[in-house]
């Protein structure tokens, strides 16, 4: 069957994934996506990390986003969800945390370029302010962050 209908194969494992998150099933559907490491998957994971997120399942959450970013490493919205997974499960701990108050305010400086002018920080006489200009689209935020190889 697998000759006369190419891609059939993957349609299975896909199918059995969302089968298995439907029933709860312990198999791991994320596993066998992740291993199959093609750009095919990619929606399916995007979907799984957001049931997983929607439903607090954090752990499985960031086996989704990792299994994204392993096919696409630039992908903007897992890198999101990671972080968020991340924080609701209590283990982000930020570079910020640790920095003095310098190394944070040049990270504000940056912040003009990484929403697009939509969010400036300034400072007048001695009182330091971000001021948003427009709207921010969390997510383009995020991929200039990325495109910029800011990490933390």
């Amino acid at each position: 069957m697998a000759e006369r209908e190419p891609g059939w194969l993957g349609r299975a494992a896909t199918e059995a994934a969302v089968l298995d998150l439907l029933t709860n099933s312990s198999r791991g559907p994320t596993a066998g996506l992740a291993a199959r490491g093609d750009a095919d998957s990619v929606p399916l994971l995007e979907a799984l990390a957001r049931a997983h997120l929607d439903s607090h399942q954090l752990p499985e959450a960031l086996d989704c986003t990792d299994a994204i970013l392993h096919v696409a490493p630039g992908h903007a919205p897992a890198h999101f969800w990671r972080g968020l997974a991340q924080k609701l499960m209590g283990r982000w701990l930020g570079e910020a945390d640790a920095d003095d108050e310098s190394s944070l305010i040049e990270r504000l400086e940056g912040v003009e370029a990484l929403t697009g002018g939509a969010v400036s920080y300034g400072e007048t006489a001695g009182l330091r302010q971000l001021s948003r200009r427009r709207r921010v689209e969390p997510l383009d935020a995020v991929a200039r962050a990325y495109a910029a190889g800011v990490t933390a």
